[in-house]
């Protein structure tokens, strides 16, 4: 997910104002800005996927179900990663088209836009989220969590070699393009 700061950013789940809770509109916003700016400027700029969501919920899209309910994780990947639900590159993907129809998609000034591809390498890992909300309280001796996170990843091996893999190819494809 983004995690941008908002000038006025609203409350979280956790009582704090670390990070504001955009909308789709607002994302669509802020991401246009963004492309625009990289594409005007000459830029080089490599965003990256958002990667998945694994909550368990009634649409199995892994998407967060709201605080009205019990918050879960996945106990297994589902069968198509093709159901999990990924808006937000959706945003990105679509503002990319949008900028590039406009401006081109020239890179001979120096400047480039490139995409590193996250989501479908962290689809099947759903096992690899943060533990729940008691073990996160007990160990951070708080008591503000109350929702188990199946949206952040651990920072083990098997969680970094697919971000350093995806870098290292954007990174190769400019080097050679």
């Amino acid at each position: 997910h983004y995690n941008l700061l908002s000038a006025n950013p609203k409350k979280t789940s956790h009582g704090d104002s670390r990070v504001a809770k955009w909308s789709k509109s607002d994302l669509q916003e802020h991401m246009m800005e963004l492309v625009t700016w990289c594409r005007t400027t000459n830029s080089k700029c490599i965003l990256r996927e958002t990667s998945p969501q694994h909550f368990d919920n009634k649409a199995g899209d892994g998407l967060y179900p709201g605080e009205a309910q019990a918050n879960t994780c996945m106990s297994e990947a589902p069968a198509s990663f093709k159901t999990l639900n990924q808006w937000r590159n959706d945003v990105m993907y679509e503002a990319i088209g949008k900028v590039v129809s406009k401006f081109g998609a020239r890179e001979e000034d120096g400047g480039f836009l490139r995409v590193m591809p996250i989501f479908d390498k962290l689809a099947g890992l759903d096992a690899n989220h943060h533990r729940t909300a008691k073990d996160m309280n007990e160990q951070l001796n708080v008591d503000y969590y109350k929702f188990d996170d199946c949206t952040h990843f651990t920072l083990e091996a098997n969680i970094w070699e697919p971000w350093h893999i995806s870098l290292t190819e954007v990174l190769e494809g400019i080097v050679d393009g």
